[in-house]
């Protein structure tokens, strides 16, 4: 009887430990994929390594590309570079239908496919999704833990490229006339398939000529920053990316941004003395 009750006993113990720790982990949230990168695949399909944004910027890779008709130029690329890259660790089907609106207004793309082909037209962002993207893009904003967790995806992915960014847009915020004058230009290059209208070629001496270094950045990032700006300027929302470009800065390279704003507001005194 004694043996008996024995293996009763232990039956419910081994049971209760099974129990607790098969429950256990089911509570659990599954543990953190492991990011998979092929070299191409279809932008309109993508694939779903990220569970979300946050996630996202954790594995965004180095290399890669989602996208069929971008060379995988890496780090070194543009915002569609980058824009292809993020494609494989989270898919554009899943990010468009996190937006509470649709992304853009009118132009080739739409939430449930994007035409990166188009050579004659252009996205026209809803500046309600600028809005909302301007907080949802950068989580990190509002977490400390994230953003020193992802602070090296920063500073190897993104850093050259948002002070790019930020530089091409002082410009021509700072010369209105010069922004009109290239977005017109600009317009007028795409849409002319002749080869008789202007050509954005020297676009990439925007920040410098070449004897000057470019003015110490990547002209082909130059050259892409300023199409991309001008787009803005057309669709009207450039304003609206100005400010995420902001937080994006203030959050991630908050030193640079400073020393940047400080020599500004000291150009300005000087021109008012």
């Amino acid at each position: 009887m004694k043996t008996f009750k024995y293996l009763v006993g232990l039956i419910i113990v081994i049971t209760g430990v099974y129990w607790y720790f098969s429950s256990h982990e089911e509570a659990q949230d599954p543990p953190p994929p492991i990011a998979f990168v092929p070299l191409v695949i279809d932008e309109n399909s993508g694939q779903d390594v990220a569970r979300n944004i946050p996630d996202a910027w954790r594995y965004l890779p180095e290399s890669g590309s989602a996208c069929s008709a971008s060379e995988p130029y890496g780090v070194e690329g543009g915002m569609r570079t980058l824009f292809c890259r993020a494609l494989l660790v989270f898919s554009w089907k899943s990010f468009a239908a996190l937006s509470p609106v649709p992304i853009f207004t009118h132009g080739p793309h739409s939430n449930s496919k994007l035409n990166l082909d188009s050579t004659t037209d252009f996205g026209y962002y809803n500046p309600k999704f600028v809005t909302w993207a301007s907080t949802a893009l950068i989580p990190a904003a509002t977490n400390s833990e994230l953003r020193v967790a992802t602070q090296n995806v920063y500073d190897i992915q993104l850093k050259k490229l948002a002070r790019t960014y930020f530089e091409v847009d002082l410009k021509l915020r700072e010369d209105p006339s010069l922004a009109e004058r290239e977005r017109v230009n600009y317009l007028v290059s795409i849409k002319d398939l002749t080869g008789n209208a202007p050509q954005p070629s020297n676009f990439e001496e925007f920040l410098g000529t070449a004897v000057k270094d470019f003015g110490g950045y990547d002209p082909n990032q130059v050259r892409t920053s300023v199409m991309w700006w001008l787009r803005r300027y057309q669709d009207d929302t450039a304003s609206l990316w100005h400010i995420a470009l902001i937080k994006l800065l203030t959050t991630y390279d908050a030193e640079w941004l400073a020393e940047k704003t400080n020599k500004l507001t000291s150009k300005t005194n000087s021109h008012q003395t």
